[in-house]
């Protein structure tokens, strides 16, 4: 992805900022280039940047790539935390879909998460 990269600038907290930035534009891809990178470069990645990538693609709408950084996550035992389950709820919110915050199941595990109604 970079070419000619010092490799005493390759460390988690560059890769945690880099990674959020490219989440918060909506550049997904790149976001994703840059954490494969990183676990090639053999760095393990942090729930902050598993956050970062999970909240990006539920604001793009793209809950299956998010759930599938949920479970990867899980997979390499990083808990989530409920700022995780946070960005998920509130992007379910966003787009009303309003059906899939009643249960997310986390690899067997179900999280149930309340529902609101809204009066208007």
């Amino acid at each position: 992805m970079w070419k000619n990269v010092e490799m005493s600038h390759i460390n988690e907290s560059n890769d945690e900022k880099n990674i959020g930035l490219l989440c918060e534009e909506g550049l997904m891809e790149e976001a994703v280039c840059a954490l494969e990178e990183m676990k090639h470069n053999g760095i393990k990645p942090s729930l902050k940047i598993y956050n970062s990538i999970i909240h990006g693609y539920s604001r793009s709408r793209k809950f299956e790539d998010a759930l599938f950084f949920l479970y990867e996550m899980k997979g390499i035992g990083l808990k989530p935390k409920t700022n995780t389950y946070d960005g998920l709820i509130q992007s379910y919110g966003k787009y009303k879909i309003y059906s899939k915050i009643d249960c997310i199941k986390v690899q067997g595990q179900k999280i149930y998460l309340v529902k609101v109604k809204v009066y208007r």
